[in-house]
């Protein structure tokens, strides 16, 4: 088992982390979305993180719509990699200030009494100072700490001064279910049936 990361002294696992697509101003007309869990905001709105399971496309008409949609509470571990491929559109409650944000995973039960708060795992995440909508991909691997049934608090973050400044957040759980696969043997012909009898 990996040791929890501080975020005093972060370092990119190794999971993937591809810097997606960076906006330098806030979307208007946010709803909220019905059928989410109330902790936080509302996806869409500030201060919030929308997960998908695919990447959405922003340029698109209908991508609020998408967003309303697509938001997921819940990602499958994908069976050929054994990982969870998280895609994120976070909406910073304010611009950061800096190029330089973390996106940190939180056990969301809080931890014993006399005890710090350590995170499961936090990544760096490269942006823009001015941005105020962020993109991104992370896959999530049992190495990092991440396990089937777990359920995780995401933020997105930064340090000032030894104190975690919180943009945006959200939650997700991570399940083992994974797509049906079809039966092979439901595609079978049943074998004809003869009421003939055999000759003596």
């Amino acid at each position: 088992m990996n040791a929890r990361p501080t975020l005093g002294s972060l370092s990119r696992p190794g999971g993937t982390l591809c810097l997606g697509l960076l906006l330098g101003a806030a979307v208007s007309g946010h709803t909220a979305f019905a059928g989410h869990a109330a902790a936080g905001p509302a996806p869409g709105s500030s201060g919030s993180i929308v997960i998908t399971d695919h990447e959405l496309n922003p340029a698109l008409s209908s991508f609020q719509k998408n967003l309303k949609t697509e938001a997921r509470t819940s990602l499958a571990r994908n069976p050929d990699t054994e990982t969870w491929r998280l895609h994120f559109i976070a909406y910073l409650k304010s611009a950061p200030g800096a190029e330089d944000v973390n996106l940190v995973f939180y056990d969301p039960q809080p931890p014993k009494a006399g005890q710090p708060r350590e995170p499961i795992q936090a990544y760096p995440i490269h942006t823009k100072a001015t941005a105020k909508i962020v993109m991104s991909q992370i896959d999530l691997k049992p190495e990092d700490g991440f396990k089937a049934g777990g359920k995780y608090q995401v933020l997105v973050t930064r340090l000032i001064n030894g104190k975690e400044d919180v943009y945006a957040r959200g939650t997700i759980e991570l399940t083992d279910k994974t797509p049906a696969k079809p039966d092979p043997k439901s595609d079978a012909k049943p074998e004809a049936k003869s009421d003939a009898k055999p000759a003596e």
